[in-house]
């Protein structure tokens, strides 16, 4: 994610959500060069003209720096559709509820533009201000390719200001030969972290199916304990990557993880 400047869209409803993620913004400091699109999707009825002004109302009333554009047609689709014609390195959303563990707390536009999307979606499930992440929490399979996800967590690392990285690795029944193998794996991604000038930590997390353990709880406690401020994910199945559909696993992490959240493809 080499660029000299980063594109954010940030998805515009005129809500109280979208007022309160703006004001986080604003206080926001980093040292990462980015830009701000402002995009709100009208319906059939409305004229885009008329809606791009009020867009660019609301930003001055706001004082909010973003490039306001307007599209029409359906929300999730136009979304996905502009951050991937800008080649956006995120795309923002606030979701903040207090319904739990449905994945109606994420709502169903952002479901679908998390299943469709090739961009990182960044998903605010708390009123956290951006100024005090301080860890991203990255589970992971050591045996599988992970460079999309360590890169993307090293980005956001560095963009909210030298965040922690935990990286964690869940493993069911196996034995100590094979838990060493893990250990030297996870180590190995630590010290790759490390030498990009991020800190980073790693743990190993044993599970048995035997008690009714599953990869998307194991996550979902450790990420409790954690207090990662941010849960890095891979939503969609590694081996059936022409789904467009959720994984079950992660359907489930994204339901009742009450941390921010970032979605990645494969």
């Amino acid at each position: 994610m080499i660029k000299s400047e980063y594109k954010i869209v940030l998805p515009i409803k005129f809500s109280a959500a979208c007022e309160r993620l703006v004001e986080s913004i604003n206080s926001f400091k980093t040292e990462t060069k980015f830009k701000l699109y402002a995009l709100t999707v009208c319906g059939e009825e409305e004229e885009e003209t008329e809606v791009l002004d009020k867009l660019n109302k609301w930003l001055d009333r706001h004082n909010f720096y973003a490039e306001a554009v307007v599209r029409n047609g359906n929300i999730a689709d136009e979304v996905v559709n502009f951050a991937y014609e800008l080649n956006a390195s995120a795309i923002i959303i606030n979701k903040e509820t207090t319904e739990p563990y449905s994945t109606k707390s994420i709502g169903d536009i952002s479901i679908k533009i998390i299943e469709n999307s090739t961009i990182p979606v960044v998903i605010f499930k708390n009123s956290l201000e951006l100024n005090e992440i301080s860890s991203i929490l990255l589970p992971l399979d050591v045996t599988l390719e992970n460079k999309k996800k360590i890169s993307n967590a090293i980005f956001f690392s560095k963009f909210f200001n030298g965040a922690l990285i935990r990286l964690m690795c869940v493993v069911f029944d196996v034995n100590d030969y094979v838990l060493n193998r893990y250990i030297y794996q996870l180590q190995h991604l630590v010290n790759f972290i490390e030498r990009s000038g991020c800190d980073c930590t790693g743990e190993i997390m044993r599970c048995s199916k035997d008690e009714d353990d599953s990869i998307g709880k194991a996550v979902v406690d450790y990420a409790e304990r954690s207090e990662a401020e941010i849960v890095l994910l891979l939503t969609d199945d590694e081996e059936d990557k022409l789904s467009f559909k959720l994984h079950p696993a992660s359907a489930y992490m994204l339901a009742h993880l009450s941390n921010n959240i970032i979605t990645l493809t494969p």
